[in-house]
């Protein structure tokens, strides 16, 4: 007969196996926290941010977990700290960039993907300026219907922000930023 404590065990060595985790930025008004946050397997950071992972659990729908996190934080009485897990609540989140894969990333698509347009655009938050790709479908011809999307976060690859991000530069694959934020959205002009 198994134990209960090798059960737990083994169930979580399952739940890790489901799990990838991702390097990334966060963006708020107030301060920039730079960490990691876990995703299922398969599942695109987009996804994440507009989701969550354990819907049962009410903390996840409010705030998103960054472990190992290094918070720099300009304006407050510790302006650079490092904490073992934050929780930043979504609703107040600018924008998020991904830096790349930690562990256990795998992208297997279940279905071919369509044809998508590129439409480059800059998106303006509160003390931050984004330029990337929103990509719309084919039939889409303009920006405002490319934005025309149910989720709380909107996609932009081939990034580039207006800040340094210390070691990482300012030119990224991918961001989503939230659109409770957005101060102007712009298409940029096609040469």
């Amino acid at each position: 007969m198994m134990s209960s404590g090798t059960s737990n065990k083994q169930e979580a060595k399952h739940l890790a196996a489901q799990l990838q985790r991702i390097e990334v930025s966060v963006f708020t008004a107030d301060a920039l926290y730079h960490g990691e946050i876990t995703c299922k397997t398969n599942q695109r950071l987009l996804d994440a941010l507009n989701s969550c992972i354990n819907p049962t659990a009410s903390l996840s729908r409010e705030y998103l977990e960054i472990r190992n996190v290094s918070v720099y934080a300009p304006g407050a009485a510790a302006p650079h700290r490092q904490l073992d897990v934050g929780y930043a609540r979504r609703g107040s989140i600018l924008c998020v960039v991904e830096h790349g894969c930690l562990e256990g990333c795998r992208m297997e698509r279940s279905h071919p993907m369509r044809q998508k347009k590129a439409m480059r655009a800059e998106v303006e938050l509160p003390h931050l300026l984004v330029r990337g790709s929103f990509f719309g479908e084919t039939w889409q011809v303009d920006l405002p219907a490319a934005l025309h999307r149910d989720e709380a976060f909107l996609p932009l690859t081939d990034v580039e922000l207006n800040v340094d991000l210390a070691s990482y530069g300012r030119k990224f694959g991918f961001a989503a930023v939230n659109r409770e934020h957005v101060i102007f959205i712009g298409a940029e002009a096609q040469t």
